[in-house]
C-alpha cells in the first residue's frame, strides 16, 4: 500500500467531503426564503369621514404555513375594489407569526375622493364588493429586506365590516 492511498485518508477525505456538501446545502437552505403567508380579507369599514376622502379600517389574517417562525418587517399593497385600484396602504410595524399560526391585524387605508371619484362613489352605493389586495412583505433575510409577494381576493360585506 502507498503512502497516498491510505484508507484512514481516504475516509477523512471522504468525511470532509460529506462535510463540505453538508455545509453548502445548510447555507442554501438558509438562503431559501420562507413561505410568503396565507392572506385573507376579512372586513373592510368606514373609519372616519371626511369632505376630501375617507379611512377604511380593512381587516386582515395572516397564516405563517412555514414550518418556522417568520417576521415581517412592513408590507405595502394596492387596493382593488370591484377591479379598480382604490389607492395604496400599507402596514409599516414589524410584525411576527410564530410557525403555523394565524394573526389577524387591521390597516388603515386612506381614500381620495377627489383622485378616484368613480370608484371610491361606487365603494359607498354598493352593500358588497370584490376586493384584492396585491403588495408586497419585506422580510429580512442574511441582514438584506427580501421582498415576498402578497395577494388576497374576496367578496366583502361593507355593512358587517
Amino acid at each position: 500500500m502507498t503512502p497516498t492511498s491510505s484508507p484512514v485518508t481516504g475516509s477523512a477525505r471522504r468525511l470532509a467531503l460529506l462535510a463540505a456538501v453538508a455545509a453548502v446545502l445548510a447555507t442554501g437552505a438558509a438562503c431559501r426564503p420562507p413561505s410568503p403567508p396565507s392572506l385573507a380579507i376579512d372586513g373592510m369599514k368606514i373609519a372616519d369621514m371626511g369632505v376630501t376622502g375617507a379611512v377604511l379600517d380593512i381587516s386582515l389574517r395572516m397564516r405563517n404555513t412555514d414550518p418556522n417562525p417568520l417576521r415581517i418587517e412592513r408590507f405595502e399593497y394596492d387596493l382593488l375594489v370591484d377591479g379598480k385600484k382604490v389607492g395604496h396602504g400599507y402596514y409599516p410595524q414589524a410584525l411576527d407569526i410564530a410557525a403555523f399560526t394565524e394573526q389577524k391585524i387591521s390597516s388603515r387605508f386612506d381614500l381620495n375622493f377627489l383622485a378616484l371619484p368613480g370608484a371610491v362613489k361606487s365603494l359607498f352605493q354598493k352593500d358588497k364588493v370584490a376586493a384584492e389586495i396585491l403588495g408586497t412583505y419585506y422580510i429580512k433575510q442574511m441582514g438584506r429586506l427580501r421582498g415576498l409577494p402578497m395577494q388576497a381576493r374576496t367578496v366583502v360585506d361593507l355593512r358587517k365590516g
